[in-house]
């Protein structure tokens, strides 16, 4: 079997026998859905990549939301189209949900999304770990958690390039931390990403000086064509870099 490192979780609904409108699966047609609610499988996802979190023999979780089965019933089907596609249905009355505020409502996606990838993985040790790790730190930093990318470390300092998605609006971004090992002190910058799979083109290779921190894009045709925007390579000034409190510092 293929030991594949899971990439993307995505929440879809399924269309009820008595809805007649426009449908195109996306969640938002019969659950009420969200820019926050679309990020949620995303954010979940990246944290489990970076953990190498190995799903086996796919990489993409798509949930999807349903009132034709009992409330938190999950069913696991294929998805004919892609086999590195796995389903889940789940079972979600959609006037109860429709009914929670914002705020329950984002709350109810993650608890759905953590229900089942524990349904199907956490008869492994190891991957209940995992998913435990990753519910605390959702309900520890919430949309602001870091997802770490890349490392770079002297005997001076250790250099941590993250990103976070969406943390405040539509907007993600590229966390830059920064500790000088010297005094143990953490600096920190952030820069705005259209999209947070944007860091992946962005940011290949790191260099440091005393003045700045350049962080380099990927030089192929698709990289070109995602970073113009951001007028690479993107350079930060050290001494415009923001002291990081000890609550952040967790």
């Amino acid at each position: 079997m293929d030991k594949q490192v899971i990439r993307d979780i995505r929440h879809y609904e399924l269309k009820p026998d008595d809805y007649s409108e426009k449908f195109d699966g996306v969640l938002g047609n019969v659950y009420k859905s969200s820019h926050e609610l679309r990020c949620i499988g995303q954010r979940i996802a990246r944290k489990l990549n970076e953990l190498e979190f190995v799903t086996g023999d796919f990489d993409h979780v798509y949930i999807y939301l349903t009132s034709s089965l009992d409330n938190e019933l999950i069913s696991e089907r294929i998805f004919e189209y892609d086999k590195h596609v796995r389903c889940f249905d789940f079972g979600q009355n959609r006037n109860d949900f429709n009914n929670l505020t914002d705020n329950d409502r984002e709350k109810r996606i993650n608890e759905i999304t953590f229900k089942v990838l524990r349904w199907k993985f956490e008869r492994d040790q190891s991957h209940k770990a995992l998913i435990d790790k990753v519910e605390m730190l959702i309900e520890r930093d919430g949309r602001e958690m870091i997802i770490n990318y890349k490392v770079k470390e002297t005997k001076e300092y250790k250099l941590n390039i993250g990103f976070q998605i969406a943390p405040i609006d539509n907007k993600s971004k590229i966390v830059i931390d920064y500790l000088l090992k010297k005094d143990n002190r953490k600096l920190r910058s952030t820069v705005d990403l259209n999209h947070y799979e944007d860091i992946y083109y962005s940011v290949d290779k790191v260099s440091i000086d005393e003045h700045q921190i350049t962080l380099h894009p990927k030089k192929t045709m698709k990289a070109e064509f995602v970073t113009e925007k951001y007028l690479p390579p993107l350079t930060i000034d050290i001494k415009e870099l923001e002291t990081v409190n000890e609550r952040e510092r967790q």
